[in-house]
């Protein structure tokens, strides 16, 4: 793997899980052993636009990660290339991060609080020192900034609430649990809720 493309992976990992509510295993790959039990519970997210490493680290079970050495394609081209790699790490963040639409809520508000207090600033110096302020521009400038923050705002509130939408939606199960005890016993729970003993 060329050396650019090693510290583009690296660099995703270290800024996806800064952004993520899960915490994925740095410079984790698609390849795994996984137990039945846990493929069971990877069964039960019915997602259909899946990230497979996100969802390994959802469903909550101890990752253990081994170190090798990928020989080199011995056949055929590899079909990975920028804008795959971009749209993988899109579903990334658009499946397991809701940072950016907080971030488009915060700054809207930021920007709203912001607009009200140069809003303030400029009255008091239209007021004060009527011949420093030009004509007609203060009331434009203002008026655009103060309807562009509360757009922002308005915005980044229909995202938090589409966010909730969008986690309901991916029927995720609400509770992963990997044992059950029952009369001082350890029993395995399926992800169908029946018990193994």
């Amino acid at each position: 793997m060329p050396f650019l493309w090693e510290m583009l992976y690296k660099a995703f990992y270290r800024i996806f899980s800064k952004f993520s509510y899960i915490k994925i295993p740095h410079d984790a790959g698609d390849f795994a052993l996984i137990d039945r039990k846990i493929v069971g519970w990877l069964l039960a997210c019915p997602e259909r636009d899946l990230f497979l490493r996100g969802l390994r680290a959802y469903v909550g079970f101890r990752q253990v990660g081994v170190d090798y050495t990928r020989p080199e394609r011995m056949f055929g081209k590899s079909t990975n290339n920028l804008i795959k790699n971009i749209g993988w790490a899109k579903k990334a963040f658009f499946s397991y991060s809701n940072t950016p639409l907080h971030a488009l809520t915060t700054a809207g508000f930021v920007f709203l609080g912001l607009s009200v207090m140069l809003s303030a600033f400029t009255i008091t110096i239209r007021i004060f020192f009527p011949h420093w302020s030009v004509q007609g521009a203060t009331t434009i400038l203002l008026t655009v900034l103060f309807f562009g923050s509360l757009n922002l705002l308005g915005i980044g509130i229909l995202g938090e609430y589409i966010g909730k939408i969008m986690e309901e939606v991916k029927g995720r199960p609400r509770l992963i649990r990997s044992g059950l005890i029952r009369n001082g016993e350890v029993a395995e729970l399926l992800p169908d809720s029946s018990v193994r003993r």
